[in-house]
């Protein structure tokens, strides 16, 4: 079984929370120990999304021609050649090359700085291992530890929650709900329940926003239900 079918492989939602924690190896209350957790780490790897593949220099320099507007100046420019306007075609050419100057160095920059951003912010868990809450960078959970969930927490991975007290969830992330959502320890029946209705469960980029809770993690990186629409997004091809 590889690890996607690893984490995968049930529909956690259905499931009894002690089923789960049983399932995953989980002591109920003292989360996994740190060499289980270590060894987590090393089968299935950071709890990191995929990111898309930086565009090139020169992909995003020759962009720039890649619109009407400048398609129909190099048009100009032709004619103003075959007619004579040599100084015509010039300044043309010069416009559309200094546009393109511009935009190359405008995106060139944006790109920069969305991936300086990313490598600045660094979330955290908070975590239950060998009994007792520790912090850790979001990175390093792994399937099967217990997420220790208070409001303001960063929820770092899919997980079923096996503890709720008045715990309530923002989820607009994920679902695009504008209210957060409360949360429950209940199994589900529903077989076919959408996201937004499995209220046992908790995803990874929402945010606590009342209540606290545990809840032990099913799935991580891009086995995760984030990952997965970020690794669709990043394939998505333009008509």
């Amino acid at each position: 079984m590889t690890r996607a079918e690893e984490q995968q492989a049930a529909p956690w939602h259905q499931m009894d929370a002690e089923d789960v924690l049983a399932r995953l190896q989980t002591i109920p209350g003292a989360g996994l120990s740190t060499a289980a957790a270590q060894h987590r780490l090393e089968t299935y790897g950071l709890n990191l999304t995929p990111e898309a593949v930086p565009r090139s220099g020169w992909s995003m320099f020759f962009a720039q021609f890649a619109s009407l507007p400048v398609a129909l100046l190099g048009v100009a420019a032709g004619v103003s050649v075959l007619t004579g306007g040599l100084a015509d075609a010039v300044v043309i050419g010069s416009v559309v090359l200094i546009n393109a100057v511009i935009g190359y160095v405008t995106e060139s920059q944006s790109e920069q700085t969305i991936h300086a951003l990313k490598r600045l912010v660094k979330p955290s868990a908070l975590v239950l291992r060998d009994g007792h809450a520790c912090t850790v960078s979001a990175e390093e959970v792994v399937p099967g530890d217990l997420l220790v969930l208070r409001p303001g927490s960063y929820i770092a991975a899919d997980a079923r929650l096996v503890e709720a007290q008045r715990l309530s969830v923002d989820e607009s992330t994920l679902t695009g709900e504008s209210l957060p959502v409360p949360k429950t320890t209940a199994t589900l029946v529903m077989p076919a329940a959408p996201l937004a209705d499995r209220h046992n469960m908790v995803y990874m980029g929402t945010l606590v926003t009342g209540g606290q809770g545990l809840a032990v993690v099913v799935a991580t990186a891009q086995y995760t239900e984030i990952g997965q629409i970020q690794s669709l997004v990043d394939g998505a091809r333009p008509p």
